[in-house]
């Protein structure tokens, strides 16, 4: 392993590959020995193509949280996480964050009890699977997003997703890390994008963290065991280096793999449009979806794979590149513009892997970091108001 300070440079480290670890000195300094280790098999792994860090880089159940990695001809289950298809929805609207709170208890209702009043069953699930944008437009879902990429995937390959479960837990804030937040528009730093799409101070923003089903994300660590007693790799320790179970491929298990993939980042993407669906409807609103983006995910184009582990691109609104940086619960989340040409950046702040909120760093220094990287400018901040779970 080999992490020499010299190799840190103006807020990016290079591995001895040439790849490229884009993080805040002081979070530098204190990643552990388990990320490194990782970092470090898969600078030397002979079908990486390149591999990427990002200031919110942290360990992750086996894997690396704030992580890209772009392979030749293998999977690595572990590059998204387990939480495939997991993603940040963000929804404009306008109405003062004060005048919505006697229907937020009904609101809340809806989204954590499965009695929202939107029915689904696996026809819908198939549906969705296959093409989710007619789904919508079948279903008249109100509130769609302006623009969501979808990947070509081998429809034929047999699922392992459990489609009755996912059927009965669709349409609600699914267990976990996700949520609905409540925020407002606190401060706007660039108004010639506020003022082309009537955003203002004190305006509503709710921001949707949401894969689709607790159950989808036990397929994808069945999938992650399934693989690893065929390598014969052993026991599962503290610690684990998950990057080591991999599978070619060109094999049924890694093409039945990515089209599990895909049908979860499709299911989650048809959760986050039904929950603005019921957002809009109970707050009696029109909403403006300003972006809905995918932050976990593995995608194969050709022989190429690319693996996402909460790594954000811009998404496109109106012709502008944005996209946003979450806080936490406490803190401001900042919508951005992009600036330059890199096509990743963070989807969050990083805990430095302790996860009590307290321990979380400060948003500034993310900010500041991509802007001196020519990343991005800051758009507008938004403060937090409430959060709905499903726990």
């Amino acid at each position: 392993m080999v992490h020499f300070s010299e190799y840190y440079n103006e807020g990016v480290y290079t591995t001895l590959k040439g790849n490229y670890i884009f993080i805040p000195k002081n979070r530098f300094q204190v990643l552990t020995k388990e990320v490194w280790n990782k970092i470090d098999y898969l600078d030397h792994h002979p079908h990486i193509m390149q591999i990427t860090g990002f200031p919110d880089l942290e360990d992750d159940e086996g894997g690396l949280n704030g992580f890209l990695i772009e392979s030749n001809e293998t999977v690595f289950p572990i590059g998204a996480g387990f939480d495939m298809g997991c993603g940040f929805r963000v929804i404009h609207i306008p109405r003062k964050w004060k005048e919505v709170r006697l229907e937020l208890n009904f609101l809340h209702q809806c989204l954590t009890n499965g009695v929202s009043g939107f029915p689904i069953d696996i026809n819908d699930i198939n549906m969705i699977m296959d093409d989710p944008i007619n789904w919508l437009n079948m279903r008249e879902v109100i509130g769609k997003s302006p623009e969501y990429p979808l990947f070509e995937y081998d429809q034929e390959r047999p699922t392992h997703l459990s489609l009755e479960e996912v059927s009965k837990n669709l349409v609600q804030i699914p267990s976990g890390n996700h949520f609905v937040e409540f925020r407002y528009v606190h401060s706007i730093e660039d108004t010639s994008f506020t003022n082309r799409y009537g955003i203002y101070e004190g305006d509503l923003m709710v921001f949707i963290h949401s894969g689709s089903d607790i159950s989808i994300k036990r397929t994808f660590m069945r999938y992650f065991a399934m693989i690893h007693a065929r390598l014969g790799l052993g026991n599962i320790k503290l610690n684990y280096n998950g990057y080591k179970v991999q599978v070619p491929l060109q094999t049924d298990l890694a093409q039945e793999f990515l089209a599990d993939a895909e049908r979860a980042s499709r299911l989650a993407f048809a959760n986050r449009s039904a929950i603005t669906h019921i957002i809009a409807e109970t707050l009696q609103s029109p909403v403006q979806v300003l972006l809905d983006n995918t932050h976990s995910s593995i995608r194969a184009v050709g022989n190429k794979v690319q693996h996402r582990h909460s790594v954000q691109t811009y998404m496109g609104f109106k012709g502008e590149d944005i996209a946003v940086i979450a806080g936490t619960a406490s803190h401001d989340c900042v919508l951005v513009k992009r600036s330059g040409q890199y096509p990743f950046l963070n989807h969050g702040v990083g805990s430095g892997g302790d996860q009590e909120a307290d321990s979380y760093f400060n948003i500034e220094e993310v900010l500041s970091h991509g802007s001196q990287l020519g990343w991005y400018h800051t758009v507008l901040r938004i403060h937090p108001w409430l959060a709905m779970r499903n726990n």
